[in-house]
């Protein structure tokens, strides 16, 4: 049978299928696939593509496949776009909003995803945005808001922004439910945080070097939040204290069922507030018992103490190590009556920093699904075996291995896809 007469047979029997099933297996797939695959087929398929599949996002997709999506659909009827400029598509967000001005063209989008934006794009792109009535998602990353101005998105429901903490340009969205907001730079340092009142969920991941109280200054007009996850990634940040977060939460914050928190510290000897003194407040009735909020301290004691308090399961992708063991770790999970296993989990973390080098890992790594590596310090090989799904490793400043040690590594870590080297990282032996 000839190349050309089985895939007429292949087809045929494709096309018998009922319409239930192709929408079914749709669900699955992304659409710029869907619509590589199955457009030109038959006159069935491209009314079926046209109608059902609404549902596309161009991360990694090359150009010329790009623009083929593009002539063979009708992005007037899309709800869901992501773009994205990344090493396998350079330049893509400008293309397209360039090419196919957001507000003249799918201004019906229930969610729009913009990632690895530049920042100058970005008064550009929002500025499109006005006419955007029926969105309900919407994810920017990377943005500066010093410059933009705010405007009204009256349907909007979630909003994902990593940039600096300028966000006054949001303070007219009156239905936002939930936020999550990364702070990876500073434009002004005193820069007074915009948070919608309408708020019920907001994950805030930042750089502070201060306590939180201006955090909790802004969080006092929070009354309908019901789920709070904060991540402090800041290297100077002093210990936190429990009794704080527990008065807020007491006087504002009546409705709030989950909070999450990972704060990054140091203390110096000359300090009184101690690692003990911060985990006792973390240890009342209103934690232990009222909410059932669990914490762990992982800590050194050297010159000065590093550390980090974090409540049980962790509940971020990514974590800082700063320590150099775990034998000072201490919790404030009660055994009795609590299934250990359920909170003393780490299977979230996606992304590991090793900043020093911490020879034997916490018991709990051993089913995490570690991803992305970055190396700042030594990696022990006590370490190789819980990096089988590692795919990206990263080695950063301070870091030294041996040939011999990389490739036992490489053993271990058989899913890798990229490695980055900032310095010289190997040597012989």
């Amino acid at each position: 049978m000839s190349v050309a007469t089985n895939f007429q047979s292949k087809l045929k029997f494709l096309e018998q299928l009922p319409n239930e099933i192709f929408l079914e297996i749709f669900q699955y797939l992304n659409g710029v696939d869907i619509t590589y695959g199955f457009s030109q087929l038959n006159t069935r398929f491209q009314c079926l593509l046209i109608k059902w599949v609404n549902k596309f996002d161009f991360k990694s997709v090359t150009k010329d496949k790009f623009y083929y999506v593009i002539q063979h659909h009708n992005m007037h009827r899309w709800r869901s776009l992501c773009l994205c400029d990344d090493d396998k598509t350079p330049g893509q967000i400008r293309l397209f909003y360039q090419l196919f001005p957001l507000a003249e063209n799918v201004s019906q989008l229930q969610s729009l995803s913009i990632l690895n934006m530049k920042p100058k794009f970005a008064t550009d792109i929002l500025s499109q945005l006005v006419s955007f009535d029926n969105l309900i998602s919407l994810t920017v990353t990377t943005i500066c808001g010093e410059d933009i101005p705010s405007f009204e998105l009256p349907s909007l429901k979630r909003l994902v922004v990593t940039g600096c903490k300028c966000n006054d340009w949001i303070k007219k969205f009156y239905s936002l439910k939930s936020l999550e907001y990364t702070i990876n730079y500073m434009c002004h340092y005193n820069c007074i945080l915009t948070l919608p009142k309408t708020l019920q969920q907001l994950q805030l991941i930042y750089n502070e070097t201060r306590d939180g109280e201006n955090l909790r200054i802004s969080l006092c007009e929070m009354t309908q939040l019901i789920k709070l996850a904060l991540y402090d990634q800041g290297y100077y940040s002093p210990l936190p204290n429990g009794r704080k977060w527990e008065e807020l939460i007491k006087s504002s914050l009546s409705l709030l069922k989950t909070f999450q928190f990972c704060f990054h510290f140091v203390r110096y000897p000359n300090e009184s507030y101690d690692v003990n003194q911060a985990m006792a407040s973390f240890s009342t009735f209103f934690y232990l018992e009222e909410k059932r909020w669990f914490v762990r301290c992982d800590s050194n004691y050297l010159h000065s103490a590093e550390g980090v308090i974090y409540t049980l399961p962790f509940a971020f992708s990514q974590i800082r190590l700063d320590i150099k063991s775990y034998d000072m770790s201490i919790s404030t999970l009660v055994t009795n009556n609590t299934d250990k296993r359920k909170y003393d989990s780490y299977h979230r973390i996606q992304t590991l920093l090793l900043s020093t080098k911490c020879e034997m890992p916490q018991q709990g790594f051993l089913i995490s699904n570690i991803v992305r590596l970055i190396l700042k310090n030594d990696l022990p090989r006590s370490w190789y075996s819980l990096l089988k799904n590692v795919r990206h490793l990263e080695f950063q400043q301070h870091v030294c291995m041996s040939t011999n040690d990389f490739a036992d590594f490489l053993e271990y870590a058989g899913q890798l896809q990229s490695l980055t080297l900032l310095t010289p990282a190997l040597r012989g032996g």
